[in-house]
């Protein structure tokens, strides 16, 4: 039972002070997080399956972001001199009135990543959604 006497701050009767040592686990701690970063970077490179977002070059809807899953890289993503080939889902007839498109998917090829501009024609991440 607490005592309502001891005032905060103050030591109950019987304890004691604690004294920590630095943690053995701390360097294989930092170890692990590296990895973990390592397997973030890993997870940046783009491979077949992957989906992704493509920036529609023409069509009604030009520069909207349409899905896409890589089907090919090629080059070497260490240098990051990546093209992929794509396959697009668009918005059929809203995206292509006729022809290429019109039945909901595309074939993008060659195509460059671009994160940051996110220029007509290029493929990047999805953005995240934030709730």
């Amino acid at each position: 039972m607490l005592d309502p006497t001891i005032e905060m701050g103050q030591k109950m009767p019987g304890e004691f002070e604690a004294t920590f040592s630095p943690n053995p686990y701390a360097a294989r701690r930092e170890e692990g997080l590296g990895a973990l970063m390592s397997e973030a970077t890993a997870l940046k490179l783009p491979s077949t399956g992957r989906i992704v977002h493509y920036v529609l070059r023409e069509g009604r809807n030009a520069g909207e972001h349409r899905p896409a899953i890589i089907t090919k890289v090629w080059g070497d993503p260490a240098v990051q001199d990546v093209h992929v080939q794509l396959q697009v889902f668009t918005d059929a007839t809203n995206d292509f009135p006729t022809g290429l498109g019109s039945n909901g998917l595309l074939w993008a090829t060659s195509v460059m990543q671009d994160e940051e501009s996110q220029a007509l024609g290029t493929w990047h991440w999805p953005e995240r959604v934030r709730a």
